[in-house]
């Protein structure tokens, strides 16, 4: 959060129950509540676990068997067979085969968050995480910054389909390609908009961050609310009383925002609307300052009205820290879907922009948002490019794969894009080896330079 000032980091880890010492001083330690207490495997499917089994039960659905075991010590597996709605619990598991279960799930974890604020100096901290040394490279301030962004990541069809998800491999590249980038040291963040995997109960973000490096998971980390974290269908009309509400993503990613930290105000158990937001908004909200780049998050599910005091404070504090440019970092590219016509990306832009503090931006005002599917540069303002979209990482849409790269310098700020994969062209290993070979940085051209802005 920008008002702690520059050199505070918040370090945070999942662990599997409770421990004793996670390695370095917290300011929070606690179960995670409301959503994603627990965290499962992907399931083995047509087999379930015989003996092992302690309660059957009728349910409505495999969200509600699998809160079931989530919330009972004693399950370390449970079985759902849809035709019958029969959900079934067991402490342990023989795997035999059963035509009639759809599926068995493993119990991988009992989350518990454990999170603290740490300081940090310009360059390479080294900090030890439950054993595991790791290092965190802090740009200096007002210094150059450089980081990867994506949109709208999707590997799994459990919840939404993912068109091109095993087509084009979308799990495995997703996984290798990042953990390739973060070999090289000399990038800062890595940031995703929304829709992130498009999980209701944290199985699609587990086999994610278990897939990828210590190193990847060392970047800092910047993640906003699309409308498949508040709603796994992606829209109020169908939401459910499974839904994440972005509750779970807010532990899981464990970030620093405006409304202090982990804010449970809102139970969405206690909801009778499950087309709300079901969540405190500021806990979707979150400002700083990296490098000599201002970031502001948010998530467009909120109102503009309860949301403009926060952006308000945002604006005040770049206009303070003097940031060089600043990035609005949303997921909605238009209104829908859960978000008004006012909290789109665009429109907040076009909002901020007269804001005191942001109204002197022009152009060094850029933003970012998903939510269509597709790459490219959204709008330009007085005189360059300024709105992008990056929201086609296996989605359905303009039928595009890929990522961009923000890189900064003193008075200066590049934008490119690198096309991975589209229905036409596989540029995946040609971009892959030579960033392999010489990091990002070095490969930019192998990217469409998006916007190449200069102030002065």
């Amino acid at each position: 959060m920008g008002s702690r000032g520059y050199g505070k980091l918040r370090l945070s880890v999942i662990s599997d129950g409770p421990t004793q010492d996670v390695g370095f001083e917290v300011d929070y330690a606690a179960p995670f509540k409301y959503r994603w207490e627990a965290s499962f495997d992907m399931g083995s499917e047509s087999v379930s676990c015989g003996a092992g089994v302690f309660s059957r039960m009728s349910q409505d659905s495999e969200a509600a068997c699998l809160k079931t075991c989530s919330a009972n010590e004693e399950c370390r597996y449970f079985s759902w067979t849809p035709d019958e709605q029969l959900c079934q619990l067991a402490s342990s598991c023989d795997f035999e085969v059963d035509d009639a279960v759809e599926a068995t799930y493993t119990k991988l974890s009992q989350n518990w968050l454990y999170s603290g604020v740490v300081d940090a100096q310009a360059g390479l901290n080294n900090y030890t995480v439950q054993g595991h040394g790791i290092t965190v490279n802090l740009p200096e301030e007002d210094g150059p910054v450089s980081g990867i962004i994506w949109s709208d990541p999707c590997f799994s069809e459990r919840w939404v389909t993912c068109l091109f998800g095993e087509d084009w491999d979308t799990y495995r590249r997703s996984v290798e390609m990042l953990n390739t980038l973060a070999e090289d040291p000399s990038w800062h963040f890595f940031q995703i908009l929304g829709d992130n995997f498009y999980d209701q109960d944290s199985r699609i973000t587990k086999k994610f961050f278990d897939g990828i490096s210590l190193k990847a998971k060392s970047k800092l980390l910047y993640a906003v609310a699309g409308n498949h974290d508040i709603w796994v269908c992606g829209a109020p009309d169908c939401g459910d009383q499974y839904d994440q509400a972005g509750i779970g993503m807010m532990q899981y990613y464990a970030q620093d925002p405006i409304g202090g930290f982990l804010n449970f105000s809102v139970d969405p158990d206690q909801s009778e609307d499950w087309g709300a937001l079901n969540n405190n908004p500021r806990n979707l909200f979150w400002y700083h300052k990296l490098g000599n780049v201002g970031m502001i998050g948010y998530s467009g599910g909120a109102t503009w009205e309860e949301s403009k005091p926060d952006f308000q404070e945002a604006c005040r504090f770049m206009a303070e820290e003097k940031a060089d440019y600043v990035l609005l970092l949303g997921h909605w590219n238009g209104p829908g879907d859960g978000c008004a016509v006012d909290m789109t990306v665009p429109a907040v832009y076009k909002e901020i922009s007269a804001l005191p503090g942001c109204d002197k931006l022009g152009d060094r005002l850029k933003a970012f948002d998903g939510h269509t599917h597709c790459n490219h540069v959204q709008a330009s303002g007085h005189a360059e490019e300024v709105i992008f979209m990056i929201g086609g990482h296996g989605m359905l849409g303009c039928s595009q794969y890929g990522f961009a790269y923000l890189e900064s310098e003193k008075n200066a700020l590049r934008v490119y894009y690198f096309e991975e994969r589209t229905s036409e062209a596989d540029n995946y290993e040609k971009i892959r080896s030579c960033i392999q070979e010489k990091g990002v940085a070095q490969c930019t051209h192998l990217a469409t330079l998006w916007v190449d802005s200069t102030i002065g």
